[in-house]
């Protein structure tokens, strides 16, 4: 899908509602569909808002007196409806100052259904939904949204983000200097402490146990424990674990499973994925001219 959030209201609402709204969702990280023009001028085609919420996970109202009186409202309710299945509600409804009975007199089925309300502060409205969105991206993948974890994962990104981390791993030039990346990541999850190249300190991240969400900060801690995995299997197999082909498969298939689980994450947050090590066609360098990880 090209958006997250397809976003149907009045006019009259778009300066106190909409475009903090907008504003807040985008912030958030998610992708927003609007139509600036054709709404300001009252209404927007049935073809329009069919292709918006084709293009997007949720369609979202914004229900408000404003919407009630305009003529076009019931028209694009039906073909947002229209567009939902049994197994799949693609609605959210906004309330803006109005009372349960005034939505049953726009639509029964919106009045019936969950809905968030102005009234709580956009801010409150905003997370919900951006919440609600996440979960949708990720599945299973979350207990509850906590802004400050996709900032946790943000930055956890840079210590995987290495040469190191792109590639075949082959295991022929020595177990220290591909080793040295791999205890580096574990001490920068366990501690934050991060290390360039040279041994110098990088830019801290935060410790896995800063993260909020418990199925999140699950994952982090198993990710560590695959780590030591390799770690131990490279010390086991020292000096040079490319003799012992099905000791290379197997830190490959552990790595590469590291970055699918890391990917799902980052894909649920909107941050850009990282390729998957063994599928990477391309040698890369791991190791600097010093013959020191990268």
């Amino acid at each position: 899908m090209n958006r997250d959030i397809f976003i149907s209201y009045a006019s009259e609402d778009r300066i106190d509602v909409v475009q903090p709204l907008y504003d807040s969702l985008n912030q958030g990280g998610l992708r927003v569909w609007i139509d600036e023009n054709d709404i300001m001028l009252g209404g927007i085609l049935r073809e329009e808002i069919e292709k918006g919420l084709a293009e997007s996970r949720f369609g979202l109202i914004i229900l408000s007196q404003a919407y009630m009186n305009k003529k076009w409202p019931k028209r694009e309710l039906d073909a947002l409806l229209a567009l939902e299945t049994a197994e799949r509600q693609k609605i959210l409804p906004i309330w803006h100052k109005l009372s349960e009975p005034d939505v049953k007199l726009l639509s029964p089925i919106l009045a019936a259904r969950a809905a968030l309300s102005t009234e709580k502060g956009i801010d409150t409205v905003a997370k919900k939904i951006i919440a609600k969105v996440y979960s949708d991206r990720g599945a299973n993948l979350f207990d509850i949204f906590f802004p400050s974890d996709r900032e946790w994962f943000m930055e956890a990104k840079e210590i995987f983000n290495r040469s190191a981390w792109v590639g075949h791993y082959h295991g022929y030039t020595g177990q220290e200097p591909y080793q040295r990346v791999i205890k580096r990541t574990i001490k920068a999850l366990g501690t934050g402490i991060s290390e360039n190249a040279d041994g110098t300190i990088g830019k801290p991240i935060k410790k896995i146990d800063l993260i909020k969400d418990v199925k999140l900060n699950r994952l982090m801690l198993e990710i560590k424990i695959e780590l030591k995995r390799i770690d131990n299997l490279i010390d086991t197999h020292a000096p040079y674990p490319g003799q012992y082909p099905s000791v290379v498969s197997d830190i490959n298939e552990i790595r590469d499973k590291i970055i699918r689980r890391l990917n799902a994450v980052w894909t649920a947050f909107a941050i850009h994925t990282l390729p998957i090590p063994s599928e990477v066609t391309v040698t890369m360098d791991v190791y600097g001219k010093d013959g020191t990880a990268v």
